[in-house]
Parts: structure tokens; C-alpha cells; sequence
């Protein structure tokens, strides 16, 4: 989502104070996207025990922490922007400057995520097939065979491999081992 409303933002030329509410939700569900994206690969201190973060995906999550590039003031001001204009109710909201750099967040994180898939151990990545799409679209990376995600009484498995469940309504690749459980075997 993050890459398909950068490239809707940046081929439509809209005014985003003229009432464009499509404009206007789009730019919304890109800044979402970012800061659920600086908080997967960038984990803040107060992270809950059920958020799933890019440190679940390898052996520790130590080994995220020697990979990943240091967060940039980009991505900083762009979280605390985030947390003020669209995912809180705050009083300063009405004073901060509605102006998104979207395209250079896009390509940052796009860079980040570029590393976080470069050491990601072989057995998680079907699951991130398409997070290689750049500005532009697909790369050209395969996506994972038959991925159908759909809510079901148990959601999606929280380990293993590619498994159609006819209790959860869920196929394709696992996601990251969940609280408790053991890491990805090396």
C-alpha cells in the first residue's frame, strides 16, 4: 500500500486543502503505512508484546539491530508527524505544516527495506515478495504461490511454512514467530 499511494499521489496533481477527499485518504493510508513501517523496522520502546516487528523474521532479533541502517531524521520527523496529523487526535494538529515529502519516505524506506530483505534468511522470504516493488512497480520479484488472506476464527499462523488452514481461511507463507516461540533456525 505504501508504494501503490506514492505512485497515486505522485501522478495526480491535486491541492490537498480544495476538499479532494480521495486525495485526501490517500495521503492519509500513505502516512499510516509509513509510520507502521518505521515502526516494523525501526521498533520503538514502548513496542506492545504482539506487535510483529522485522527482528521476529531472523535467528534474533539482535540480528536486525547489526543490519539495519540508521534511522535517518527523515523517517524521525515523519513518525512524530505522523503520530500528530493522522494518528492521534491532537490540538496541534491545526498548526503542523499538511506538506508530505512522499516521495523521498517512499525511497528511504524502500532503501531500508531493501536491507531488511537482503539478510533475511531464505525460509521467510515468499512472505515479502512484494515488498520489493519500487516507485514504479513491481521489480519483477515472484510473488508467493496462492496467497489468500482472509480473517478467520484463528488468523493467521503465527509460524512454520506455506499452509492452507480450512479452520483460519489462511494460505501462504507464515508470518514471524510469535511471542515465545523460537526464531527461525539457522
Amino acid at each position: 500500500m505504501l508504494n501503490a499511494t506514492a505512485r497515486w499521489l505522485s501522478s495526480h496533481d491535486v491541492e490537498m486543502s480544495t476538499g479532494e477527499d480521495i486525495a485526501k485518504a490517500c495521503l492519509e493510508s500513505f502516512v499510516l503505512h509509513v509510520r507502521n513501517l518505521i515502526d516494523f523496522l525501526y521498533p520503538p520502546g514502548n513496542a506492545q508484546s504482539d506487535d510483529i516487528l522485522a527482528g521476529h523474521f531472523y535467528g534474533d532479533t539482535d540480528e536486525w539491530e547489526r543490519y539495519c541502517p540508521p534511522k535517518i531524521e527523515l523517517l524521525e520527523k515523519a513518525k512524530k508527524r505522523v503520530d500528530k496529523l493522522a494518528a492521534h487526535l491532537t490540538y496541534s494538529r491545526s498548526k503542523l505544516d499538511k506538506f508530505w515529502e512522499f516521495t523521498d519516505l517512499q525511497k528511504e524506506l524502500q532503501r531500508v527495506i531493501a536491507c531488511f530483505l537482503s539478510h533475511l534468511p531464505p525460509e521467510r522470504m515468499a512472505w515479502f515478495a512484494a515488498a520489493e516493488e519500487g516507485p514504479g512497480g513491481s521489480t519483477g520479484a515472484p510473488s508467493p504461490p496462492h496467497v489468500r488472506i482472509t480473517t478467520g476464527p484463528s488468523g493467521p499462523p503465527a509460524s512454520g511454512g506455506s499452509t492452507p488452514s480450512a479452520s483460519s481461511g489462511v494460505t501462504g507463507p507464515a508470518g514471524p514467530p510469535g511471542p515465545g516461540e523460537s526464531k527461525t533456525p539457522r
